[in-house]
């Protein structure tokens, strides 16, 4: 039976992503029972079932003696993606205020756009300025004006703007945001990768581990921040506050950065590997490092969280934890798609991290600390 029902999930989500690539519309017809029965290569009982199936979600009506005719539902095909105004090109790019985290933006706006495409949806690209923010503007744009069917928000930081499409039943999601998110959302699990980092850095010998981070009481870092403690008690390494230096902002400056690194390195014991939670920030306290004389990794171990693209040619090359941001924007796709076929209006999916390790880590070597 289970078999079965796999069967039936399977042809039913090909015929679906058949119709909408023909693309069909409300009212048209499709193929026979039999005729589709024969190109799917399922019996005849099996695909009654599948258009069964597409008649109780409201994909299909059926009429005996006429045939299987799709309706509207089919022909929402239009979605929006609101995005900053500075990923899309429309306001320069500023350090101090805008997502650090460009490169992994725009992965996420070609996974989605790939998906898109290869679906044969439309994609309406909305870009916001947060400084400027005309809620009921963009809502009457997005309804009356282009009539999308679901939207993807990604980067936005206006929880109202997200809230009043929830209000309205309106298919949705959310793109890079933190997993715990109440809204509709794909993530990356960040207390998965900050575990993974340090278990890492744990398995190599070091017992005098710090952690360097945005606000741990953010929603973007208390999950790195819970990912290094349940590390840290899986190899029973007593946990010490001294170790963890956090910003008082979510953006860490240079030089605060080289405040925190000197903190720690005037430790008593100081550490001997370094997890932080941005390849940007990692990258800069390996420069500050060097230049105090610490070599890396003899000295110190650092690891760092992204994989930002300088991180494979920096020197040493970073160990670092890559957020899959291309799968991110299918996933975001793959999520509003589900909603559209199935009529609901809350989902919420969550994607694995992994280890990428290079040069910047290494078994601890008493003899080479400075």
């Amino acid at each position: 039976m289970e078999e079965y029902m796999s069967l039936l999930k399977d042809v039913r989500d090909m015929l679906y992503d058949e119709i909408r690539r023909r693309p069909y519309t409300a009212g048209e017809k499709i193929p026979g029972t039999r005729e589709l029965a024969e190109q799917y290569k399922v019996s005849y009982v099996t695909m009654s079932n599948v258009l069964n199936m597409f008649a109780e979600e409201g994909v299909i009506r059926q009429y005996p003696g006429k045939g299987s005719f799709v309706t509207e539902l089919i022909s929402k095909n239009s979605l929006a993606l609101l995005a900053p105004d500075y990923l899309l090109g429309v306001k320069a790019f500023n350090p101090e205020t805008d997502s650090t985290c460009l490169f992994g933006l725009m992965d996420v706006y070609a996974g989605l756009l790939a998906a898109v495409e290869k679906n044969g949806f439309n994609l309406h690209v909305i870009p916001v300025n947060h400084e400027n923010l005309n809620i009921d503007a963009i809502l009457s744009m997005l309804t009356e004006k282009l009539k999308i069917s679901a939207a993807c928000f990604l980067a936005i930081g206006s929880e109202k703007l997200i809230e009043r499409f929830e209000s309205m039943n309106f298919p949705y999601c959310v793109v890079h945001t933190p997993a715990g998110s109440p809204f509709n959302h794909v993530a990356v699990d960040l207390e998965k990768g900050a575990y993974m980092a340090v278990n890492h850095l744990a398995e190599l010998g070091h017992r005098r581990i710090a952690l360097i981070s945005g606000m741990k009481d953010s929603t973007w870092f208390e999950g790195r921040y819970a990912g290094y403690c349940a590390a840290l008690e899986k190899h029973k390494i007593e946990y010490d506050s001294k170790l963890v230096k956090e910003s008082s902002m979510a953006k860490i400056s240079v030089s605060v950065l080289g405040k925190l690194v000197d903190a720690l390195l005037k430790l008593p014991q100081p550490p001997t590997a370094i997890l932080v939670t941005s390849d940007r920030w990692a990258l800069c306290v390996m420069d500050i490092l060097k230049e105090r004389g610490i070599k890396i990794p003899d000295n110190i171990s650092v690891v760092g969280f992204d994989d930002f693209v300088a991180s494979k040619v920096y020197d040493p090359p970073l160990t670092t934890v890559r957020q899959p941001f291309y799968e991110l924007g299918m996933e975001a796709f793959s999520l509003l798609k589900d909603l559209l076929r199935d009529g609901k209006t809350q989902g919420r999916k969550t994607i694995d991290p992994f280890l990428v390790m290079r040069k910047s880590t290494a078994r601890l070597n008493k003899k080479n600390r400075k």
